[in-house]
């Protein structure tokens, strides 16, 4: 008897795990699948194990990013986000309204920038433009043109003005 139970119990709890997948339409006409309701216009809700066939099941999750006023440092690159980091060449990111002062070691860089949600235009072409990929309140990854930057509030120990 207590087999049966445990049986049944499994079966109910199998059924409460399955989550739904949420197929939305982009405001330029894409289709994404998510794990969160759609922000606004159309959407279908699929379990996991009867989407479509052809679709691909990478799922994303919305996030809501907050603008990144204040001091960062740049503790780490990489090319890939798992792979070796670069801790070699830390540089101190202030960010203002709309001005961006990068420094490090060898050079600083002033450059007036843009955040849209997570993109960030920067008019100096040294520096490129980046996409937040991660935002905490006191860490956050962006993917650049060159690959991928680390970073965490506060000054760098390390960071030096240029002589």
């Amino acid at each position: 008897m207590p087999r049966l139970w445990l049986f049944v119990t499994l079966c109910f709890c199998t059924g409460l795990v399955q989550a739904g997948v949420y197929q939305c339409q982009t405001a330029d006409g894409r289709t994404e699948y998510r794990d969160t309701p759609c922000t606004a216009g159309v959407q279908r809700i699929y379990q996991k194990s009867k989407l479509p066939s052809g679709t691909r099941t990478k799922v994303t999750r919305t996030l809501e990013f907050r603008p990144i006023i204040g001091q960062w440092c740049n503790f780490a690159t990489s090319l890939s986000m798992t792979g070796t980091k670069d801790v070699s060449q830390p540089s101190l990111w202030s960010f203002g309204e709309t001005q961006l002062n990068v420094t490090n070691s060898a050079i600083t860089i002033l450059s007036d920038f843009n955040q849209q949600q997570s993109f960030l235009q920067v008019e100096d072409t040294r520096l490129g433009n980046y996409h937040l990929i991660m935002q905490g309140a006191d860490s956050m990854v962006m993917k650049g043109d060159f690959g991928y930057y680390f970073f965490r509030r506060g000054s760098c120990p390390t960071a030096n003005p240029p002589k």
